[in-house]
């Protein structure tokens, strides 16, 4: 099987500069964990409103971090012997994989464009 512009694209990934990867790479997480933690927000169980209003999230070079620093947030996300589980952060991420997919190609398409 041959795929129509694959040795263009080839070419254009080579040429892609360690910046400008780095600028793509760091444009999707943000994105990616932008889409994630707003999810997680309208998933997050209210009480007093103090887990919601704490979830944050930090990007790095290769990985986006979604938490909070909300000592009982683990035990509201996976339950305990005397309550039960009320996930809001892995469904985030699981109910977002397609559009997180597509928003890394989308950016790296759009970087690739750039490249000549």
């Amino acid at each position: 099987m041959k795929i129509k512009g694959q040795e263009e694209l080839n070419r254009k990934l080579k040429n892609m500069s360690e910046v400008v990867e780095r600028e793509a790479t760091q444009e999707a997480l943000y994105a990616a964990a932008t889409v994630v933690h707003g999810q997680a927000v309208s998933l997050c169980p209210v009480d007093l409103g103090n887990l919601k209003a704490s979830l944050a999230f930090e990007v790095g070079d290769t990985e986006a971090e979604i938490g909070t620093p909300v000592e009982y947030a683990p035990y509201v996300e996976m339950g305990t012997s005397r309550q039960a589980a009320q996930p809001y952060l892995r469904p985030a991420l699981d109910e977002n994989t397609g559009k997180i997919t597509k928003l890394f190609s989308d950016i790296y398409v759009k970087y690739i464009r750039g490249v000549t």
